[in-house]
């Protein structure tokens, strides 16, 4: 990855250099920051159009070179604590990208899921999807549709569940699915997620947004 652009994501996105804990925030350096600010502030075209080209640029090499750390298929070469990092940062990136990795990671999700001593790290993988959002719903409920592995589409049900505002909405959903379904096999399963999804209780001020 090209070091200048790492710097510049680092600054722009606020990833830079920062202490894992509860109550850490990131801290970007500010040289960094001051010069993608001094090259938007130009007004000249063509420094303007680089500088918004390396902040993109490296926002694309960094997601390239996180989605490996998280993906299943290498965990074993992985520590916990790095697939938890990389999906924090997946997750705060907004890397739509990376949702076919998170969903998967997510049969086996790397570190603990939340507790009382919460650390940043925790329950990462979920995180993410909640804050990629919508654009993991489809990924989200193909696993419904195909897997009967039940805490693996818990997790999925769960993240659907606060990802489209709540059980009415998600049962709109999944309606909208099992019409279009013509498996019986992918009927029975997406009408069990429904079943499930009624668990996590009805809200009266639902749908929330």
């Amino acid at each position: 990855m090209n070091l200048r652009h790492t710097m510049v994501l680092s600054s722009v996105l606020g990833l830079g250099c920062f202490v894992a804990g509860a109550n850490s925030r990131p801290q970007a350096d500010p040289s960094i920051a001051e010069q993608v600010s001094a090259g938007l502030r130009t007004g000249d075209r063509k420094t303007v159009d680089a500088t918004v080209n390396d902040v993109l640029v490296a926002r694309a090499d960094l997601i390239d070179a996180l989605i490996p750390l998280v993906d299943r298929r290498n965990a074993s070469a992985m520590p916990d604590l790095t697939r938890s990092a990389a999906a924090l940062l997946l997750g705060e990136l907004r890397a739509t990208q990376a949702v076919p990795v998170l969903v998967e990671a997510l049969k086996k999700p790397p570190g603990r899921s939340f507790t009382t001593n919460i650390d940043i790290y925790d329950d990462a993988v979920p995180e993410a999807l909640g804050l990629i959002g919508r654009p993991a719903v489809s990924e989200l409920v193909e696993v419904l549709s195909k897997s009967d592995v039940d805490g693996y589409r818990m997790r999925c049900v769960y993240l659907l569940y606060w990802t489209v505002g709540g059980s009415r909405r998600l049962n709109d959903v999944l309606d909208g699915y099992i019409a279009r379904a013509t498996d019986a096999e992918v009927i029975r399963r997406l009408k069990k997620a429904k079943v499930a999804a009624i668990a996590f209780g009805k809200d009266t001020r639902e749908p929330w947004f």
